[in-house]
């Protein structure tokens, strides 16, 4: 056995006695033991394989799939937070040195989460030899052209310029807890985001000109998991019949800029996860919020955001098993695809959504009550669901699934079959007619594709 300091091995035999606990139990209550459980055994038991364990946590590979030496603390941000974790929110820490407290999610019932650190704290990228790749996309149907990335030598990523196929482009860089996304769209509009721990900025623009400004601090996002930044862009209606003129001007207007930069933020994000710093397992949603002062539905902000696991449980709950059902249906028509058309098969799929969740809210009404698929929503927010309007009624948009998750927020997974992403009038239909319907002042986006 290889010869440990005294903290290690008290940490060894700590395992070794909390494998056997575990072990014990499992033998217990099922019978037999986890495989899993001999092998850490062994682990414990072993003091080489148990600096190997150390020395793989010291680079820990979050959810995201990429190794980090540091991680920043998050919590839920509730009344139920532990008051000692409360106090641990935003701060660094190297996965070789836990506080006191342990690491995130050790403690029992902890729902605090490691926010992936980009790079060591103690090593500024200046003074690090960082590698670069390009990519250049070969099947035209992709969402982007060409992604160029420049990488730390511990695999996390420094920098990133995604090129749109529409020719909108995107460029980020990770620094710690700093996050710097630019983003140039085709008609010369732009918006810029900053955020650290202190909190975001946004800053809105055309040909250079800055035309708002868009500043929230972090404690303004604590009170739940999803909360939209408090700050109002008045949202213009669009012109019914745009002539060239009348078009441009509402797309230089602060708020379209905000919707599209979002928009291409969130394509750029589904399409090249792991450049934009999501990372190939991050869920990536868009989120609106109206003013809650007016509520006229006419002023709204909007944002692009990652989540984690731990809060699509908190609020988008059906997002796994709306997934796990786009994707049986498409196994299902898979003969389908290689002779129908696109549009067809993504009718097949949609359709066989609809029947599976229909059929879940006849076995299950409780517990899919709030839950509707394909439901028809006019402009003013009068919808299927109370028999307001009736499906496909003319004049009214259907969302693929809706989920009231409380009596403000509402989650929408909208189904793609396609590569396509959310268009700017998509979405601005959504915003108008969704932030209408009564009660409801936060929506969650989230596009549910093939996988």
């Amino acid at each position: 056995m290889a010869r440990l300091s005294k903290k290690l091995e008290e940490k060894r035999a700590e395992l070794a006695r909390l494998i056997e606990r575990k072990a014990f139990d499992a033998y217990v209550r099922y019978g037999a033991v986890p495989d899993d459980f001999h092998r850490l055994a062994e682990t414990a038991a072993d003091g080489q394989k148990f600096l190997d364990l150390c020395a793989g946590l010291s680079t820990k590979a979050l959810p995201e799939g990429r190794p980090t030496t540091h991680y920043t603390w998050r919590t839920a941000g509730d009344d139920r937070v532990r008051h000692a974790h409360a106090a641990l929110e935003g701060r660094v820490f190297a996965w070789t040195n836990a506080p006191s407290e342990g690491h995130p999610g050790t403690a029992p019932y902890c729902r605090c989460w490691a926010e992936p650190y980009y790079g060591n704290p103690a090593l500024p990228d200046a003074s690090l030899q960082l590698g670069s790749e390009r990519q250049v996309a070969t099947d035209p149907s992709e969402l982007w052209a060409s992604v160029e990335t420049l990488t730390r030598p511990d695999g996390s990523i420094a920098a990133s310029e995604v090129i749109m196929t529409d020719g909108a482009s995107v460029r980020s860089t990770f620094a710690g807890q700093s996050v710097s996304q630019v983003v140039v769209m085709p008609n010369a509009t732009f918006l810029e985001a900053h955020r650290n721990a202190q909190g975001e900025h946004i800053s809105l623009g055309r040909d250079g000109e800055v035309l708002a400004r868009v500043a929230w601090l972090r404690s303004a996002l604590t009170r739940g998991p999803l909360v939209a930044p408090p700050a109002v862009l008045a949202m213009p209606k669009p012109p019914a019949v745009p002539s060239d003129a009348l078009a441009d001007t509402w797309l230089a207007s602060p708020f379209a800029i905000m919707v599209r930069g979002a928009l291409t933020l969130y394509n750029a994000a589904v399409a090249q996860p792991g450049p934009m710093g999501i990372g190939d397992t991050g869920l990536v949603a868009l989120a609106f919020k109206v003013w809650d002062g007016s509520r006229t539905g006419n002023s709204v902000t909007v944002t692009q955001v990652a989540l984690t696991a731990e809060q699509v449980a908190q609020t988008c709950k059906l997002l796994p098993e709306v997934q796990a059902l786009t994707n049986e249906a498409a196994a299902k028509m898979s003969a389908m695809r290689l002779t129908a058309t696109p549009q067809n098969f993504g009718i097949a799929v949609h359709t066989e959504v609809h029947r599976q969740i229909t059929m879940r809210k006849l076995l299950s009404p409780v517990q899919y009550g709030n839950v509707h698929p394909e439901m028809s929503i006019t402009g003013g927010g009068l919808t299927s669901i109370d028999g307001d309007v009736y499906y496909g009624q003319a004049e009214t948009s259907r969302l693929d699934v809706y989920e009231r998750v409380n009596a403000t927020t509402a989650c929408i997974y909208d189904v793609k079959t396609g590569r396509r992403g959310l268009s700017l009038t998509r979405t601005t239909d959504l915003v108008s007619r969704t932030t209408k319907i009564p009660g409801v002042t936060n929506v969650i986006v989230l596009q549910v594709g093939i996988q």
